[in-house]
């Protein structure tokens, strides 16, 4: 079964956000709605979502038409929410290499994946899908640009092998 994987909306920059992080900015509002509208229009069904849990992540699933909101921990990235250590992860990810927490996340993912057809998730978690397909096709991912963009999406099958 193929899950659709959303990278969230652009995040606010600056302020204290507390453990959720920070909210969507007004931007990444009208295009998560614009991403909602594609995807009804290529058959997609939008009700029910699994994000993680961090507030950026359920505001895009919301703004993309889901009634129902499913909160999984797996979603969550393990970087935190501290600009030095997203920077780094960027830059990792950048440069093809995916931290082994991450990849370690995903294997819990893939043990227990959510029901749910669509995803919003971090980045991290999608270059690590990435990587992983990379890897099962016989391509090192190394040197491979895996950071994706704000609202990205991406199809995955059930053992979330990119497709």
């Amino acid at each position: 079964m193929q899950k659709l994987l959303i990278r969230h909306g652009e995040q606010m920059n600056g302020g204290k956000y507390g453990s959720e992080g920070p909210p969507l900015t007004v931007a990444s509002y009208a295009g998560a709605v614009l991403l909602g509208e594609d995807l009804r229009e290529k058959g997609f069904d939008t009700i029910s979502v699994a994000t993680s849990p961090r507030l950026r992540a359920r505001q895009t699933a919301s703004r993309i038409g889901a009634l129902e909101v499913v909160v999984n921990p797996l979603l969550d990235g393990t970087c935190s929410e501290d600009p030095a250590d997203r920077f780094a992860l960027a830059k990792k990810l950048f440069e093809g290499q995916v931290p082994d927490e991450t990849l370690e996340a995903i294997e819990r993912l893939r043990e227990d994946p959510p029901k749910e057809k669509i995803l919003v998730t971090h980045a991290e978690i999608i270059a690590g899908c990435k990587a992983i397909s990379m890897q099962e096709q016989g391509i090192d991912p190394t040197g491979h640009n895996l950071l994706v963009d704000n609202l990205h999406y991406e199809f995955f099958d059930l053992q979330l092998n990119r497709l």
